[in-house]
């Protein structure tokens, strides 16, 4: 079990060099609770970086929605588009692409007055 604990550390202070902002001098005179500790802080504070970087990332998607087919009553419409373009989507939105979903058939009818029949979405 020693054994096993020693070569535990060894491949923690390995990669804490990695992991932490210190150097391998000072990383070696660290003592082994102290240096968990540090890798354990600096990869929770990795961790929530990253989190906010795709949460903001998510923000920056777009959504395509195109060969929208509109349900006019048989009126004819020039000005509704075949192609939508939805600029920093709701997560429910994001979470509809991918099939017809009643989300995003509600933000065309919201956003031009008319239902539709059907439309094919993706990201872009």
């Amino acid at each position: 079990m020693r054994i096993q604990a020693d070569i535990d550390v060894k491949n923690l202070r390995r990669l804490a060099f990695m992991i932490i902002n210190k150097s391998e001098s000072e990383i070696k005179s660290m003592p082994d609770v102290e240096l968990v500790l540090a890798c354990v802080r600096n990869s929770l504070y990795c961790a929530e970086n990253i989190k906010i970087m795709e949460s903001e990332e998510a923000k920056m998607n777009k959504i395509k929605l195109y060969n929208i087919d509109w349900d006019t009553d048989g009126e004819i419409i020039d000005d509704l588009p075949t192609e939508v373009i939805i600029n920093n989507p709701t997560e429910e939105m994001c979470e509809s692409v991918g099939g017809f979903d009643d989300v995003l058939a509600d933000y065309l009818s919201d956003e031009y007055g008319f239902c539709v029949f059907g439309f094919s979405a993706d990201f872009c």
